[in-house]
């Protein structure tokens, strides 16, 4: 995978510990955003910081996992909305039924569009339909935006919303 200029390459860390323990993560597409970098850099990391990264992060995908195949298994008309979506695949881990939607800055979404498009068109990953939208959670006409999608999203249908690490990045509010 060729990462685009604008995306560090530590973005995909996550992804490296998911792929490193797929048999826990259950995200069989994981792999697909690991880049010979982004090993490198989990193999530094597992050295000075936490060598066990990988369990951590597999068995905390595998809970929202589980808990969103119940959510979309016991609801007619299901949405899920991933706020800071960065590179998961759970669009991909659970039934075709349910309404995605993929929440992050613009130059993720971007990216994330463009390989998940090259991605199915060779059969990597299956056909889904997933609504992408674009946003910076700290701005107030942003927020202004997102709040107003969520009305349309959520509108008369359950939906499950995940936000998964994205206080790592938000400041402290006052």
């Amino acid at each position: 995978m060729e990462v685009a200029n604008h995306i560090s390459e530590t973005a995909f860390l996550t992804n490296e510990s998911r792929a490193r323990m797929v048999h826990v993560s259950k995200d069989i597409y994981a792999h697909l955003w690991v880049t010979p970098v982004t090993r490198k850099i989990w193999d530094d990391f597992a050295k000075e910081v936490y060598k066990h990264d990988d369990v951590e992060l597999s068995i905390r995908n595998r809970y929202y996992l589980e808990h969103l195949k119940t959510f979309v298994r016991n609801h007619k008309d299901p949405v899920f909305i991933n706020i800071g979506a960065g590179f998961t695949s759970y669009p991909f881990l659970i039934e075709e039924s349910c309404h995605c939607i993929e929440i992050d800055y613009p130059h993720v979404i971007t990216f994330k569009r463009q390989k998940i498009e090259q991605w199915q068109k060779e059969k990597l990953l299956p056909l889904r339909e997933i609504e992408f939208f674009s946003t910076d959670l700290v701005s107030d006409n942003d927020f202004r935006e997102l709040s107003d999608a969520f009305q349309r999203w959520t509108k008369g249908r359950s939906s499950f919303v995940l936000i998964e690490g994205v206080s790592y990045y938000t400041q402290r509010l006052k």
